[in-house]
């Protein structure tokens, strides 16, 4: 649906104005010629709106001279303000412009026509347009997601595709005060924390945001002063999506009641929660380094080190480890069970979305995906216990018995060990990069040069059993039994044993 503010003959002969210059006097200029027709009050209400932008982008250091700008053009209101405020800032900032339209497939010919608008726009103003339609709804049927997740992701898709092929240092979105308001509402009613409180941020990456600080009925306001055209959006009117709903129902209703301007107080409430939230991201950051072990393939931290952190420390830099792969399916309820762990006794694991893993070792938290779990295996032994490790069919028990029994299982061998070597409980896993053994006689040796001298075929290599502490290996379960000199005891060491054992049938 096409929207035109009705307008004089007056105005329309100035929208036919050719503005000599953009620059900050040349604005003013155009602001002036737009005084002639329309009086002061309209011409600084154009000024203002064009000075806000300024503002915004400036604070926030959203564009340096010389960028190349890649603006996300859908043809609403909201992006044609952002079209037009940065060609008012062009010439000045020196800025290469450029459009994006994404045309998602949902509305038929409406559709269509916001496409065929905002081309003729980019035309009318000398601007390149990078279109794309893209079928949502049979993108969304065959990711398996809503038609609004879809859209979302086929949109920034495209953005980076267009961002590429112009080799744009920013991709500007129209996102305004009103929709932060809407995004933060969505939050609180999920039980968001203080980082869901931020909003939506100004900035990240490449993404930037001139209008965030904004309201969408100044931007209406400025595009009906100045005659400006643009869509609307007809899924909008109803209140189908949630959105639409916090936007139609619920911030009206916050208002009358409470007689505030919500978008304008929640962006404040998003502002300062935004700077509280950077000063914890920072402190969270050294906690992490100063909680991390070296590890060639997993995410290692020091349990006891991170106990003596505040929670709200803790469940960040247990954010940052998972963040090595990806943070996307991860509730609140995922980063408190992988929390717990710090308090948890060796052995215990959770089972996180994408195929993470975190599992507790005797001091340490260890994170692993899918990718570092394939074809191997990790278990936890202590003393007194008894597992079972699937992966190769066996079952191991540690105790001070030199000889134990088990129904139903046939034998396998036995080691015996240093008491105060294993009193902490031991790892049942395969091959780590990094592993290393000392063997009587020899010294120390890589694991990976054992397997090597040993002959033993890569393709057996991940069904060797090991126990291990971190990444010395106390005994190799293979067909010679190696054990690390300093840990294999004898008849007059205290002891205890490792039995195995193979399941029967």
């Amino acid at each position: 649906m096409l929207m035109l503010s009705a307008q004089t003959p007056a105005a329309a002969d100035w929208l036919s104005l050719k503005t000599p210059s953009t620059s900050r006097n040349g604005i003013l200029r155009l602001s002036l010629r737009f005084y002639e027709y329309s009086g002061t009050e309209r011409a600084l209400e154009v000024l203002s709106i064009i000075e806000s932008l300024r503002r915004t982008v400036e604070k926030y250091s959203m564009i340096s001279r010389g960028d190349g700008v890649l603006i996300a053009l859908s043809g609403g209101a909201d992006s044609v303000c952002l079209f037009h405020g940065l060609i008012c800032l062009k010439e000045e900032w020196s800025l290469r412009l450029e459009a994006v339209h994404v045309n998602h497939c949902m509305r038929a010919e409406e559709s269509d026509a916001d496409e065929a608008f905002v081309k003729g726009l980019c035309e009318e103003h000398g601007l390149k347009c990078a279109s794309y339609r893209m079928n949502v709804p049979e993108i969304a049927k065959r990711r398996g997601k809503g038609l609004e997740e879809a859209g979302r992701d086929v949109r920034y898709e495209c953005f980076y595709m267009a961002a590429e092929a112009m080799k744009a240092d920013k991709i500007a979105l129209a996102h305004n005060r009103n929709d932060n308001a809407e995004t933060v509402i969505m939050r609180i009613c999920r039980g968001t924390g203080l980082k869901g409180l931020c909003g939506i941020p100004p900035v990240r990456g490449r993404l930037i945001r001139p209008l965030i600080e904004m309201d969408r009925k100044e931007i209406e306001m400025y595009l009906k002063s100045t005659g400006n055209a643009w869509r609307e959006d007809s899924t909008n009117a109803g209140d189908m999506y949630a959105r639409n709903r916090v936007r139609h129902i619920v911030i009206p209703a916050m208002e009358a009641a409470l007689g505030a301007n919500v978008p304008l107080a929640l962006a404040r409430a998003s502002a300062l929660a935004s700077v509280e939230n950077d000063y914890l991201e920072q402190e969270a950051e050294k906690a992490f380094k100063e909680c991390l072990k070296p590890h060639p393939s997993a995410v290692v931290l020091c349990a006891s080190k991170l106990s003596r952190h505040h929670p709200a420390i803790r469940s960040r830099v247990v954010r940052i480890a998972l963040s090595e792969w990806s943070l996307k399916d991860l509730a609140r309820e995922h980063i408190l069970q992988a929390e717990a762990l710090i308090f948890s006794k060796a052995g215990k694991a959770a089972e996180l979305p994408g195929g993470l893993l975190a599992s507790r070792g005797y001091d340490e938290i260890i994170f692993t995906g899918a990718k570092e779990q394939k074809g191997g295996f990790l278990h936890y032994l202590n003393v007194g216990d008894s597992i079972c490790v699937p992966e190769i069919n066996l079952i191991f028990s540690l105790n001070e018995l030199p000889e134990e029994e088990k129904e139903g299982c046939a034998h396998v061998c036995t080691k015996a060990f240093l008491y105060d070597k294993l009193k902490g409980g031991v790892e049942i896993r395969s091959r780590r990069p990094g592993d290393r053994i000392r063997i009587r006689h020899i010294g120390g040796v890589k694991l990976k040069d054992y397997f090597i001298n040993s002959k033993i075929p890569r393709s057996e290599r991940d069904l060797i059993a090991l126990a291990a502490i971190g990444s010395e290996i106390a005994w190799i379960m293979d067909k010679k039994g190696i054990c690390h000199e300093e840990y294999e005891a004898f008849e007059d060491d205290r002891r205890l044993f490792i039995h195995v054992w193979e399941k029967s049938g």
